[in-house]
């Protein structure tokens, strides 16, 4: 139901108005990122009126290149389990200064996708083709 395919990528986020230690980036989408804190974070999500932070992602594709990024938490969940404490925190993009680039990252990644699929069903077309004989039809699901 999310209105953006996510695509599991790798990085660092810095926010130092949230955490003075990075956090590290797991997902993202054309409309937004979500990262983990190891730390306990509070936002006040109640205010309908969101605060805006800004953050600086280093992205695993671009090396050390950091990306600034003006964003909106849209949920937060706080881990306390194991002794160990950590938040994780989705993003919502603002158009900013890297906003641009962050977008021709993620239709890269779709694109890259798209590619992938298509050699997936390829491959499976072939061991296919390859088992049964011509004659034979089936549906794979």
């Amino acid at each position: 139901m999310r209105k953006d395919i996510r695509f599991a990528d790798f990085g660092r986020v810095d926010c130092p108005a949230l955490s003075p230690i990075p956090g590290v980036l797991s997902d993202v989408s054309e409309g937004g990122l979500k990262a983990t804190f190891p730390v306990p974070v509070e936002i006040d999500m109640s205010d309908m009126k969101k605060d805006e932070f800004e953050l600086s992602v280093r992205l695993s594709s671009f090396g050390s290149v950091s990306l600034d990024l003006l964003a909106i938490p849209v949920w937060v969940f706080n881990n306390n389990s194991g002794g160990n404490s950590s938040t994780q925190i989705g993003f919502s993009l603002l158009p900013a200064k890297d906003f641009g680039t962050y977008s021709e990252y993620i239709k890269k990644m779709d694109e890259s996708a798209a590619i992938d699929d298509e050699q997936a069903q390829r491959l499976l077309n072939d061991v296919v083709n390859e088992i049964l004989p011509e004659e034979t039809s089936c549906q794979i699901l």
